[in-house]
Order: structure tokens, then C-alpha cells, then sequence
């Protein structure tokens, strides 16, 4: 074995020998793997949340959606990687009761038609749908769904009977209200606000006799491994032009991002703390071991296997704390997975606190670690610069 190594080694077990240095050496592998174990756990969660919040809006939304018109949409499935695509409108509406006598602009709500065999092949929407009185088919005929938060707010139930209007504008430029009659099929729990609030399904057929002036979008559902981008911007290409659901919610998808970013370089910051301890604890090292270090150098070791003994007792550390750390977090994303204890409040797209665990993030907290030991070796080892061997051995022996 190397003199190097060995030495390494020897020091290593040797710490346990001095109750300072067993102390700090304690320290020093207890925050280690602390701050390797809080990023990764953090880090996941926070990835958890951005998976959880997309696939909330692909559920219910296509992955692409279309901005211009698109007369003859089953061209698209020309292009490689587009499963299938389906049309969809919507129209700004007023609810009232058939009983109502007036309408009220808080009775405001979004209708959207839809192809419903086409929508279930595309989305996820009608796995949302609860309370249902009768099969989805009724869904073709004057049935419509409701928000599930709308229906609370107006006093609407599965059955209730209902008149979606519209303003419509007359020759001679006044403003009337068409009204269609409708009944409540079942209603929508999405679990996004912005959509239960407000939102009422119904076919394209019925919409159609409500409103003849509404624009049709057409909605693409991608195959398994393509990549999104890439089919958007061949679409984009061929003059079809659509958008992701990046593109449809810019700010919280820059939300997520910043979030998970912001708070990865935060405990990056706190790591790179916790691994300031280690120069302490090889600087302490270096001052009680100056004896044999002045012997080495008399015998005429080299000061580059000398900083090697050091440079590998660190090493040891450090991989073996930031290993034990991602086991404790690899353990605990574990336990919060398939055991989801922690309960979240409603303003958020999950009921319990999600995520997700990938190769990428315990690579970067490893690779990030070992990055912030090496700077603290280098730091540390500075000591061995000033060190005089005929000083020490005159002196200290």
C-alpha cells in the first residue's frame, strides 16, 4: 500500500484517540451529511411540486393547443410523434336558474365545448368528473357539467336545470340575452380553482346552439418519448402554431422554476457551511501531527504525497458523509412517498406533500459536495506551506 494511504488511514482511525479532534471530527461528519440530506430531500420536494402542478393542468388541458385557425386538423397526425388531436371552443356565459328572473354578472362562467370522445383520448378532464346521474353520452345531447365550486356558490345540483345565456348583439345594435335550456349532468373537481370556479363543459353541438361566433382550438395529445419542444417548433415550422402549458401559464411555470432554483442555491449556501467545519478539523490534524510531518519530510518524503495523506482523509470524510446523507434522504422521500402523512392546505394543487426523487438531483448534491470538500482541503492545506521541519524537530521533539 502507499505511505500516503496508509497514513491516511491511520489518521483516520486515530481521530477516536484525541477528544477534540473525535469532536469536531464528529461535527464536522454529522453536518455533512445533514446539509447533503436537507438539499436532496429539499430539492425533490420542491421537484415534486413542479411535477405535480404540470400534470394537474395536462390532465385537464392538452399538451399543445393550437392559436390559429386549423381548418382540416387530421393533417396533423402527418407529423411523427402526435398521438391524436381533438377540437375545443370556449365562450364567456351568464348562469341563471329557470326560475331566475334576473341575471347576474357574479352568475359569469367560461363554457367550453368539446368532443367527448375526442377529449377522453386527449386529456384526462373526464376522469374529473363526479356525481354523475347518468353515462357521459348525455353529454351530446342538452347536458352539461358544472365546476364543482360553482355549483356550491349557486346553489346548482346534478339534475337542477339551468339556462346557459349569452349577449348577443341585434340589427338594430341592442343587446339581447340567448338563453339555452340545460341539464346539469354531474359535476367537475379538477382540484385548480381557476377551474372549478368557473368552468362549464358541455359539447361542441350544444355550444353551437348558443353561439355561432366562438373560436375553435384544436388540442394535441403527444406520444410517449417525444419531446414536446421539438414537435412544437416542427409545427411552428409548417405554419401550425401552438402552445404548451408553459406558454399558457408563463408566470407559474417561472414560479416553479425560481422557486426550485432559488432554493436549491440557498442550502447550496448552507452546505457550503457545514463543510467549512472540515478545514478546522484538518487544520487541527496537521498542527498535531507536525512531529511526523517534519520526520517525513527529513526522510525525504515529497510535500506532494505529505498533502496527499491529508487530501485523501478528507476525501474519506466527505464521500462517506455526503453518501450517508443521500441514504438518509433517498430513506426519508421513501417514507414521505408511499406513506403521504403530511397534509397540505387547499391552496395547493395536492392534498399531501409530493415528490420526486431523480438521478440528476442526488448526482448534483454529490458532485456539488464533493466540490465544496475539495475547496476546504485546498484551504486547509495551506498550513503545510509554513510548516519548518528543523524548527519542528528541533523544538518539538
Amino acid at each position: 500500500m502507499d505511505i500516503s494511504n496508509l497514513l491516511a488511514w491511520r489518521y483516520l482511525s486515530g481521530v477516536n484517540s484525541k477528544r477534540a479532534l473525535s469532536t469536531i471530527a464528529l461535527i464536522s461528519f454529522l453536518s455533512i451529511t445533514i446539509g447533503a440530506a436537507s438539499l436532496t430531500l429539499v430539492t425533490s420536494i420542491m421537484n415534486g411540486f413542479e411535477s405535480v402542478t404540470k400534470q394537474k393542468i395536462q390532465n385537464i388541458s392538452p399538451q399543445l393547443i393550437s392559436t390559429t385557425d386549423i381548418k382540416d386538423y387530421k393533417k396533423l397526425f402527418n407529423f411523427d410523434g402526435i398521438e391524436f388531436a381533438t377540437p375545443q371552443s370556449t365562450e364567456n356565459i351568464l348562469i341563471s336558474s329557470e326560475s331566475d328572473s334576473k341575471i347576474k354578472f357574479s352568475d359569469s362562467a367560461i363554457l367550453k365545448g368539446v368532443d367527448p370522445k375526442g377529449e377522453a383520448l386527449t386529456t384526462d378532464l373526464f376522469s374529473k368528473f363526479t356525481n354523475l346521474i347518468g353515462p357521459l353520452e348525455l353529454l351530446n345531447k342538452e347536458y352539461v357539467l358544472v365546476g364543482k365550486e360553482l355549483a356550491i356558490n349557486k346553489d346548482i345540483f346534478p339534475g337542477d336545470c339551468i339556462e346557459l345565456c349569452i349577449p348577443i348583439t341585434t340589427k338594430k345594435e341592442k343587446v339581447s340575452i340567448k338563453k339555452l335550456s340545460v341539464t346539469v349532468l354531474g359535476l367537475i373537481d379538477t382540484g385548480i380553482n381557476e377551474y372549478d370556479n368557473n368552468l362549464v363543459v358541455c359539447s361542441i353541438e350544444t355550444l353551437q346552439k348558443l353561439s355561432d361566433n366562438f373560436k375553435t382550438q384544436i388540442g394535441l395529445k403527444i406520444k410517449d418519448g417525444y419531446d414536446l419542444n421539438k414537435i412544437q417548433k416542427t409545427l411552428a415550422a409548417n405554419g401550425y402554431y401552438f402552445d404548451s402549458w408553459q406558454d399558457l401559464y408563463p408566470a407559474l411555470s417561472s414560479a416553479l422554476k425560481l422557486e426550485k432554483y432559488a432554493t436549491f442555491i440557498v442550502l447550496a449556501l448552507i452546505l457550503l457551511v457545514a463543510t467549512i467545519n472540515l478545514i478546522a478539523l484538518i487544520f487541527m490534524i496537521i498542527t498535531q501531527k507536525k512531529r511526523d510531518i517534519a520526520i517525513l519530510k527529513a526522510m525525504g518524503l515529497p510535500l506532494k504525497k505529505i498533502r496527499k495523506i491529508f487530501i485523501i482523509f478528507g476525501y474519506i470524510l466527505v464521500t462517506s458523509a455526503t453518501s450517508m446523507g443521500l441514504f438518509i434522504a433517498w430513506l426519508a422521500g421513501l417514507a414521505i412517498e408511499r406513506y403521504p402523512f403530511i397534509e397540505l392546505p387547499d391552496v395547493y394543487y395536492t392534498t399531501t406533500l409530493p415528490i420526486k426523487m431523480t438521478l440528476p438531483i442526488f448526482a448534483s448534491v454529490f458532485i456539488l459536495t464533493f466540490l465544496f470538500g475539495t475547496i476546504a482541503i485546498a484551504a486547509a492545506l495551506q498550513e503545510l506551506k509554513t510548516l519548518n521541519p528543523i524548527r519542528t524537530l528541533k523544538f518539538e521533539i
